[in-house]
């Protein structure tokens, strides 16, 4: 009675291991898809790091939104955009929330990047 149960979670086993290779094939995951585009932020010509830059496509919801944190030299990758134009917000965040230096370029934001023509974008802020 043993050496049944034994026999039959051994046999058990080797067919779930057959089936879990056979899922493991040698497919490899899809590219990504999209452009990376190379974002600057700089204030009155100076790098502006730690900032928090958002791409949302003019024409979009608020579900295509990218996001990326600059690096400490204002420095940012946006990856897997659409050849498409965005409005770009910048934020940081300050003691107690967002810090209101940055609130014009928040929601209704000047600043424009058409992806669809160029793949790096300097913005200078005030």
């Amino acid at each position: 009675m043993y050496l049944g149960y034994v026999t039959k979670a051994l046999k058990t086993l080797v067919v779930f291991s057959i089936a879990l290779n056979l899922g493991c094939g040698n497919e490899q995951a899809p590219a990504p898809t999209g452009l990376d585009l190379e974002v600057t932020i700089t204030q009155k010509g100076k790098p502006l790091g730690h900032v928090e830059v958002n791409f949302v496509p003019v024409e979009g919801t608020a579900k295509d939104v990218i996001y990326a944190q600059a690096d400490g030299q204002g420095k940012a990758i946006i990856v897997s955009a659409k050849p498409v134009e965005y409005k770009v917000s910048v934020s940081r965040m300050a003691a107690g929330g967002a810090d209101p230096a940055f609130e014009k370029y928040g929601e209704a934001t000047p600043l424009r990047a058409n992806a669809a023509e160029k793949k790096s974008f300097t913005f200078d802020l005030e």
